[in-house]
């Protein structure tokens, strides 16, 4: 494990400091801000900030988006090491092919896992700046229930 903690931190480091990485965070606090935007412009009902964080973090709105984004940004990680050469840098080292390429599904997961949180941060603080965060949830939905439509 003392090995491998370094070879995730090595794939996080390469994926954050690509200029495309801040696209997708952005891309999510766009579509939440444009939501939330609809939802308070156009909307009949009054919603509680859990409900429209719900809404917005559902599989079947916000959540297809999220895992398009992280399918196109991971897509090419293994295509880029191998036609920029360092693959190469990697496989000369005590390193086997398998543990690298663990290493680039965990900071995938990694990836993915701080999207949906910053997608999860940004729809709760929108709808309570919007809504407002003492409002009782209309429809009835907990913490629980928000967290569990992610």
């Amino acid at each position: 494990m003392r090995k491998f903690t370094p070879l995730v931190v090595n794939e996080w480091l390469k994926m954050s400091k690509k200029k495309s990485f801040i696209v997708p965070y952005t891309l999510i606090a766009a579509a939440i801000a444009g939501m939330l935007y609809m939802m308070y412009a156009f909307s009949q009902e009054k919603l509680g900030f859990l409900d429209f964080a719900s809404m917005a973090i559902a599989r079947n709105g916000l959540g297809q988006m999220t895992t398009l984004l992280v399918i196109i940004c991971t897509a090419g990680i293994v295509a880029k090491e191998h036609s920029l050469g360092t693959i190469k840098l990697l496989l000369i080292r005590s390193q086997s092919r398998s543990r690298i390429l663990a290493s680039k599904y965990v900071a995938v997961l990694l990836f993915t896992l701080s999207l949906f949180v910053f997608s999860l941060a940004v729809a709760l603080l929108g709808g309570g700046l919007v809504y407002g965060f003492g409002s009782a949830s209309v429809q009835g939905i907990s913490w629980s229930e928000v967290l569990t439509n992610t």
